[in-house]
């Protein structure tokens, strides 16, 4: 498993990190451009073509592409993330802690160690045009019951599986079956 992670263990510490970058950041990358290139040339042939003499209208040639302008950049972000971020889960005997980094990614968590009854893996599902994509999570039940992901959408079974045994391992939690466990 260790192809994927790069695995540091010091004494009481145990930090494992991995790159997001695969193929499909190479190909967002080209349709980010062309989606952000063609709003360009929208908006500046709307711009200097003198939308003004169109009243009402004119208003709707501006504002109709707002929300393709939000997805072009959301999707340029996510595909910049995917060049530049890893992930790193510290874990020591006191907390879990997992990060993504450099840029701001949402799931970063900061979890006490005696807040962790056990791990487990979920899985979960997504319909497409072309069938379905499956991804993974790592996820925690609380000693008081809640449930919390720690790890989302990894694409291995065997990685997020060799993480949580190595995570169990680290915290001493014994593993047992979990409700909803991905079998």
């Amino acid at each position: 498993m260790t192809e994927k992670f790069q695995v540091e263990e010091d004494g009481d510490v145990l930090l494992v990190t991995w790159k997001w970058f695969n193929l499909k950041h190479v190909f967002l990358a080209f349709f980010s451009f062309f989606w952000l290139s063609f709003l360009a040339v929208w908006y500046g042939m709307a711009f200097t073509s003198g939308m003004g003499d169109l009243g009402a209208f004119a208003l709707i040639v501006y504002l109709f592409p707002l929300g393709h302008v939000a997805v072009g950049f959301g999707l340029a972000y996510y595909t910049l993330c995917g060049f530049l971020n890893s992930t790193t889960v510290a874990v020591g005997r006191d907390s879990l802690i997992v990060n993504h980094h450099p840029l701001w990614w949402r799931g970063n968590v900061l979890i006490p160690a005696t807040e962790i009854g056990q791990l487990f893996v979920s899985r979960q599902v997504t319909r497409t045009k072309n069938g379905k994509s499956i991804s993974y999570s790592l996820e925690m039940l609380g000693k008081k019951g809640e449930r919390r992901k720690v790890v989302r959408g990894m694409t291995s079974l065997e990685q997020v599986r060799w993480l949580e045994t190595k995570l169990e391992e680290k915290l001493g939690i014994k593993n047992a079956p979990v409700a909803d466990e991905h079998a």
